[in-house]
């Protein structure tokens, strides 16, 4: 990643790029025409850093890949707590990481299981996403009217993982990869 003499991230030619994107964006929001201004990233830390440098106080959220699993194997944990750090709310896409943390395999769904029988394994996505405060929507595809049923219900019922599922739901990652 380029560096000036400081170690600050210099300019990068995508977030370059897209500036005159973004003066339009924020001419519009001043007209009236967009109401809330944000993005949506698979950047890496570095370009993510660079943009809010120059841009985060003119962003009102931002839609990350975030689940269990990618909280550390795509960094999500960072992604998360730079956003967080600059007050931008998280909307989080791949909440089942494109479905599959639908089905762990034996061995790691028998510790969900076993940690709490009642609940689904694609509820453990969801209940781990409303643990992190700073997630403020969570758009995840469905495929049948169950699926919608089951989700709504979730977070209607807004009970994030105890301390003692998270425990199993870090065994159970561990089991998986």
């Amino acid at each position: 990643v380029p560096q000036d003499e400081n170690g600050n991230i210099t300019d990068d030619k995508r977030i370059r790029a897209a500036l005159p994107t973004i003066q339009y964006l924020l001419e519009q929001k001043k007209n009236g025409r967009i109401r809330h201004l944000g993005f949506s990233t698979h950047a890496g830390l570095p370009a993510l850093e660079q943009f809010l440098q120059r841009h985060g106080e003119e962003m009102e959220f931002c839609q990350i890949q975030l689940n269990y699993l990618d909280w550390s194997l795509l960094d999500g944990e960072r992604q998360y707590q730079i956003l967080t750090d600059h007050g931008i709310p998280v909307w989080v896409m791949e909440p089942l990481k494109g479905g599959r943390l639908t089905h762990l395999g034996e061995k790691a769904e028998a510790i969900l299981r076993g940690a709490a029988p009642e609940r689904s394994i694609p509820s453990w996505s969801f209940r781990y996403l409303l643990g992190l405060d700073n997630v403020q929507c969570v758009l995840s595809g469905m495929a049948s009217p169950e699926q919608i049923l089951e989700n709504a219900s979730i977070f209607e019922a807004h009970d994030p993982l105890s301390r003692q599922e998270e425990a199993a739901l870090r065994e159970a990652v561990q089991v998986f990869k």
